[in-house]
């Protein structure tokens, strides 16, 4: 009868022990989620330096789909 108690002893020790290993890795997974890029730290100017011929230049903001219209001299 002692090795019985024993035994559940010891199986609600395990059970115990991997719900709060399991309980610390979910937690430390959901710390991060904050859905931003920015980690910390310097930032990164992940633009690319181009040398462009006179003239041409890039757009500033790719997202704006407004084009100013030009007066036509005929």
């Amino acid at each position: 009868m002692h090795s019985i108690i024993i035994d559940l002893i010891l199986i609600g020790l395990v059970y115990s022990a991997l719900l709060y290993l399991l309980f610390l890795y979910n937690k430390r997974r959901k710390g991060n989620d904050d859905n931003t890029d920015e980690e910390g730290g310097l930032p990164i100017n992940n633009t690319p330096t181009l040398d462009l011929p006179p003239g041409i230049c890039l757009p500033d903001d790719p997202t704006n789909k407004r084009k100013e219209h030009e007066e036509v001299l005929v």
